[in-house]
């Protein structure tokens, strides 16, 4: 059984490292849709060569986080209306039957249920893109994970970063915020009430107007604002 204290004690790959370097980047917003990489530069900055770069690029072209744009080389993936609607509707269905199962097994405890209505408030009041950004993401990571469904979570983990690009890409101002957090407290009420078909819905409608006000910030051809 060495092999398995070999896997548990293998450091990171140089590809693996520069995943983990992208997908920082793509997380933060550094990095954004249609911004291209520079394979070169990338490896000079990181004093690495350029095979582990361009293996690290492949992957996460795979993954659908980066693209090959002619003319321009590897760019992080420009999404679409079609792609926003695709991750929305997944999205939806998947958080929705989380919540139902969450709230079926009374996994919310009032510690649960007052972060969550803590995090609606930052989400109402905030006045920062990202911190509100990163507010709205606890809160879905909160309310999702309460399922213990290992193989859902694990579909709504690999979703994330998608979901992650659709929100930088398509900055909402201060009142869609205002609104998608009173969608947010009719999810909180419904986990009160101990409704599990009216959390199930109440979620895939706000998942739904998130991905409605996103769409209306597209440009006419259908691409993302700057």
């Amino acid at each position: 059984m060495d092999w398995v204290v070999e896997q548990i004690e293998k450091p990171q790959t140089l590809a693996e490292a520069v995943i983990t370097v992208l997908r920082k980047a793509l997380h933060s917003g550094t990095l954004k849709p249609g911004d291209p990489i520079n394979e070169a530069e990338l490896a000079r900055q990181l004093g690495i060569s350029r095979a582990p770069v361009r293996e690290a690029t492949r992957i996460l072209e795979q993954q659908g986080l980066l693209e090959i744009v002619p003319r321009k080389g590897v760019c992080v993936t420009d999404l679409s209306a079609e792609d926003l609607k695709e991750v929305f509707t997944l999205r939806a269905v998947l958080e929705g039957l989380a919540v139902r199962l969450a709230v079926e097994n009374g996994a919310y405890d009032d510690a649960a249920i007052a972060e969550l209505q803590d995090l609606t408030d930052q989400i109402r009041t905030g006045t920062d893109f990202l911190k509100s950004l990163d507010a709205d993401e606890r809160f879905h990571e909160l309310l999702c994970g309460k399922s213990n469904h290992k193989l859902l979570l694990g579909v709504l983990s690999n979703l994330r970063l998608k979901i992650r690009q659709a929100h930088i890409s398509t900055r909402l101002v201060e009142e869609n915020y205002r609104q998608l957090a009173d969608r947010h407290q009719a999810v909180v009420d419904t986990i009160i009430r101990g409704d599990p078909e009216a959390a199930e819905q109440t979620i895939k409608e706000h998942v739904t107007q998130a991905a409605e006000l996103r769409l209306q910030s597209l440009d006419p051809d259908g691409s993302s604002t700057p």
